[in-house]
């Protein structure tokens, strides 16, 4: 039970970035690995709540994770280590943003809390949600999260109990999320996941 709970305290932040990634236009709130990329200033959605949604869904998938193994400095490890790193990245977007759009990203960061939801501030989404947006640009968002929990539960298994054994639960939902990312690697490949401006 304890481990699920982890599990779904994890997909809570997978599904923090879903609700970001499928209210956006394309060239925004992605994963850009060359440079700062921003077509326009996102202020609807998750990003009236807070400038940062993707992160806090990031935090909760590492937090989630982060108390599977049931002892106290693995939680406080990963949060310090969340605060160093996620601080300077957000610090450059920030940064980025400020020049780029100038008096209308200082408008918005004025009023929109930085990582902490403010629900007082919430704006419906100016775009209709795209499921292809969010199968398109998070396939292996799933799998990975997946993937840390099943390798967790080895990990645990052979430091605890002293042999290698295959949880059939764990080894199952490996397996579905697995499948899942496969097919949705097919219809990326194949273009079918693509959709006008998203």
């Amino acid at each position: 039970v304890w481990d699920l709970i982890c599990y779904a305290l994890s997909l809570f932040g997978l599904a923090i970035r879903v609700m970001t990634v499928g209210f956006v236009p394309r060239d925004t709130s992605g994963r850009n690995t060359s440079g700062q990329v921003a077509v326009r200033l996102n202020t609807s959605g998750m990003y009236s709540l807070m400038r940062h949604p993707l992160y806090f869904g990031n935090f909760w998938m590492w937090f989630g994770a982060s108390l599977f193994p049931r002892v106290w400095w693995s939680p406080v490890l990963v949060s310090v280590f969340f605060l160093v790193v996620y601080e300077r990245i957000m610090f450059a977007e920030e940064r980025f943003l400020s020049e780029k759009f100038g008096d209308q990203y200082l408008e918005w960061s004025s009023r929109t809390s930085a990582f902490w939801p403010r629900l007082k501030t919430w704006r419906p989404p100016e775009y209709p949600f795209s499921l292809r947006a969010v199968l398109r640009r998070e396939n292996s968002s799933l799998l990975a999260v997946t993937t840390v929990f099943f390798v967790l539960e080895v990990v645990s298994t052979v430091v605890v109990e002293r042999h290698f054994e295959l949880d059939p639960v764990w080894t199952a939902i490996f397996g579905i999320a697995l499948g899942v990312y496969a097919a949705l690697k097919v219809l990326k490949k194949l273009k079918l996941l693509n959709e006008p401006g998203r």
